[in-house]
């Protein structure tokens, strides 16, 4: 791992404004479902969501706001030697504060509502985890200016197809949302012509205009 570009990474989200106080547990997502996880594990553990994933290290929210988090045993330990049983983004974990009480300690991943995956590179067949416990994911799609026609799509249907599937076996709630609609003549008919594609799915204009 780098820990320098880690320390940057620590640094940065320091400098997020938390307004005077950190958010509530419950205000990043903390319910009953991962509160009735936690129960059922033994000791005094505290719960955090990862914010950041870099490699063995990661920045996370907990009640007492941003904290460094690392994996208790290391990479190395018998739960966490496959990518997939690993903390992501969105997760929900539990662990205790080492001695310094800078770090979260992790010891346990709680079990997760939704999981947003795709294969890893290098044609391995590897499932990853792009973000755990995600509620609603937005699919970005845009207008494009053309030579002599300003309702040029880069819309990839095929693609978008693809990836409602993903958030699909997510088990997510997907939203199309297709950006530059100032540059379409007629913005609606892509909205008629994507609900005929994908019937049930949200499709939501927008534009910086």
């Amino acid at each position: 791992m780098c820990y320098a570009r880690f320390g940057e990474l620590l640094d940065a989200a320091a400098e997020i404004d938390v307004s005077d106080s950190p958010p509530t547990l419950e205000a990043i997502g903390y319910d009953a479902h991962f509160q009735s996880r936690l129960g059922a594990l033994e000791g005094q553990l505290t719960p955090a969501r990862i914010a950041i994933a870099h490699g063995e290290s990661y920045i996370a929210w907990s009640s007492r706001g941003i904290c460094k988090a690392v994996l208790a045993g290391g990479n190395r330990g018998d739960r966490w030697q496959e990518a997939i049983d690993r903390p992501q983004v969105g997760d929900w974990v539990a662990g205790s504060y080492s001695e310094s009480g800078d770090t979260l300690l992790v010891e346990h991943l709680l079990p997760r509502r939704t999981s947003l995956m795709r294969q890893a590179s290098g044609g391995r067949g590897v499932a990853q985890v792009i973000a755990a416990n995600v509620d609603v994911v937005g699919i970005v799609s845009a207008f494009g200016e053309g030579k002599g026609a300003r309702n040029v799509r880069l819309i990839n249907e095929p693609r978008l197809q693809r990836y409602l599937t993903a958030v699909e076996q997510s088990r997510a709630q997907a939203v199309l949302i297709v950006n530059k609609s100032d540059l379409s003549v007629d913005p609606a008919a892509t909205t008629l012509e994507l609900g005929r594609h994908f019937p049930g799915v949200p499709v939501v204009l927008t534009s910086a205009k």
